[in-house]
């Protein structure tokens, strides 16, 4: 089980707690996927591959310094070329996008405003019809 996230003391600068990180990195799944906040303004996405001792780093803003926050646990850190946001909010959409992209293969390439807005929709749908269906599992048993 991870720790509960902490803010980071001021003068450490805005990380992962290393506590967490660690935790993540000897996982004993072959794969982990964990959203990252950077710096309380930005998201990111890491899908960490035990096998490979490889993180994959999906960032809509594709900074270099995010990566800096990894070395310390001795991965492969591999930039995963996506589509880069071009405006300041969408970065939590893209998070939920890379995942959705780890499980299905067809995730679409509509990035105006109305191919944003369907799918946000879209991943509210799914979200509805997981809790329908959890909820129908649970009342059945």
């Amino acid at each position: 089980t991870l720790p509960t996230l902490k803010t980071p003391a001021p003068e450490r600068g805005s990380r992962i707690p290393p506590l967490t990180l660690s935790l993540v990195a000897g996982a004993p799944e072959e794969y982990v996927s964990m959203p990252l906040n950077i710096k309380s303004s930005h998201w990111a996405c890491l899908v960490l591959d035990s096998a490979r001792k490889t993180i994959y780093c999906y960032n809509s803003m594709d900074k270099r310094s995010h990566h800096n926050l990894l070395e310390e646990h001795r991965y492969q850190i591999t930039s995963v070329h996506s589509p880069l946001q071009n405006d300041g909010y969408n970065c939590g959409l893209f998070v939920c996008l890379f995942f959705w992209c780890r499980l299905v293969n067809e995730v679409g390439s509509d990035y105006s405003e109305s191919g944003w807005m369907r799918r946000r929709w879209n991943i509210l749908r799914m979200i509805v019809q997981a809790t329908m269906d959890k909820d129908s599992k649970d009342q059945s048993n």
